[in-house]
């Protein structure tokens, strides 16, 4: 079941224009969890790569991910809005859901 707000963050349309700097400013947060404790160039991560497929995340690591997003952002995900977390845009869409 997933609950109400993982619905809201995921099922709302794209941020208007006005919002780009935002999901820039998180994008470059984003960037150095990768970088940090994965390994990952800022040059590989675009608004659409997804952590498992296109950046090589173990899925093991995900959790980690999850919890380094919510340090970051300073979030509680539950663990239904977290399964949903699978691309880039999606940890932005998470972020600035607040």
């Amino acid at each position: 079941m997933v609950d109400r707000k993982s619905r809201e963050v995921f099922d709302e349309p794209p941020p208007p224009s006005s919002t780009r700097r935002r999901d820039q400013q998180a994008l470059i947060v984003i960037c150095g969890i990768l970088g940090n404790r994965f390994g990952v160039s800022a040059r590989e991560v675009h608004f659409d790569s997804r952590f498992v497929e296109d950046l090589g995340i173990d899925a093991f690591d995900l959790p980690d991910l999850i919890l380094a997003l919510e340090e970051a952002f300073e979030l509680d995900i539950s663990i239904a809005l977290a399964a949903r977390i699978l691309t880039v845009k999606d940890a932005i869409r998470c972020a600035l859901a607040r």
